[in-house]
């Protein structure tokens, strides 16, 4: 009985001599993000596929914690206002095209904004209906892996 104490007596200093696992850091707060979208092009000719695009596009960025970029601002004004809120800067890209039989093959380009450096693109498609009502859901699905990878915050 006395080598049973003895025993967890030193199971129990033992364990609390051993160093505390600390609980991992967190990580920064991410930074603000200014998106410009560079351009949205329709090669499948479908009509009012350009203007779906991008309003998809529009709708789906609408989800994520982004401050659009004004169009057509110069790159000065894009350097200053990015310091000015510490934010980063990207630029979107999105090409439609059609794919085998009535599909709907998407491609995003994200690049640094400005300066427009090549940082990843994106693919994604689909089929079963007009191409039309396919480009809402399928540009949803590029923008959320863009916000996935660049660690986007959802809008509240």
């Amino acid at each position: 009985m006395k080598r049973l104490a003895l025993m967890l007596l030193a199971v129990s200093v033992m364990a609390e001599a051993a160093p505390k696992k600390k609980a991992p850091p967190r990580p920064p707060p991410s930074k603000p993000v200014t998106v410009s979208l560079a351009s949205v092009v329709d090669t499948s000719n479908t009509p009012g596929g350009k203007d779906a695009g991008v309003a998809a596009l529009n709708a789906a960025l609408l989800k994520w914690k982004v401050t659009l970029a004004p169009p057509g601002e110069s790159e000065a004004a894009a350097k200053k206002s990015l310091e000015a809120k510490k934010a980063v800067g990207l630029e979107l890209s999105l090409t439609l095209k059609t794919g085998k039989g009535e599909a709907l093959d998407a491609s995003m380009i994200l690049s640094t904004y400005p300066g427009h450096v090549l940082k990843a693109e994106y693919r994604a498609g689909g089929g079963g209906g007009s191409l039309v009502d396919l480009i809402p859901p399928v540009v949803e699905q590029l923008v959320s892996e863009v916000a996935k990878d660049e660690g986007w915050v959802r809008a509240p």
